[in-house]
């Protein structure tokens, strides 16, 4: 088996970076809100300011995105404590 060098590996990462680029683009290309993308892209290992660059955003309204969905979450998890310890309690 032949050895790949450090030039070598180098391209063949960038291709691959392209190819997955590419493919992420594909899947949300169709999704009418940019949080959905957000958190699609997200969800598969994109940091901020790759989804940026991918959905043609900055990395502060991502980030500020993120956020709400976060919060959001949390939130949603509280109120479902709150009514599981109503519930218990009664």
């Amino acid at each position: 088996m032949k050895k790949v060098d450090q030039a070598q590996y180098k391209e063949i990462s960038s291709k691959m970076d392209t190819i997955i680029r590419l493919l992420a683009l594909n899947v949300v290309k169709d999704m009418k809100k940019q949080k959905e993308k957000i958190l699609y892209l997200t969800s598969f290992g994109f940091g901020p300011t790759e989804i940026a660059n991918l959905i043609g955003t900055t990395a502060n309204t991502v980030n500020v995105s993120l956020s709400k969905s976060r919060k959001k979450a949390a939130a949603s998890q509280g109120n479902n404590t709150n009514s599981e310890t109503q519930k218990s309690g009664e």
